[in-house]
């Protein structure tokens, strides 16, 4: 983002009230940037999750497909 304050006021309406009393000891660029850093790692997570299927999903496909040959 552009503006700091701007990324500064997203960021923290994307902590949960228990996450606010761990991080209330720390600045808001500490904040913003611990933030962001579990958004990232919990959709890395995701994303694994969703190849992980997929992949597994094609495997299952090509097994059913021999099956039948």
């Amino acid at each position: 983002m552009d503006n700091e304050d701007t990324a500064i006021v997203v960021a923290k309406d994307m902590i949960l009230p228990q996450d606010e009393i761990m991080l209330t000891a720390r600045t808001d660029i500490e904040v913003v940037n611990q933030s962001l850093a579990l958004s990232i790692r919990a959709t890395s997570s995701l994303v694994n999750i969703a190849e992980n299927r997929h992949a597994r999903r094609l495997e299952l496909n090509t097994q059913v497909l021999d099956l039948h040959h």
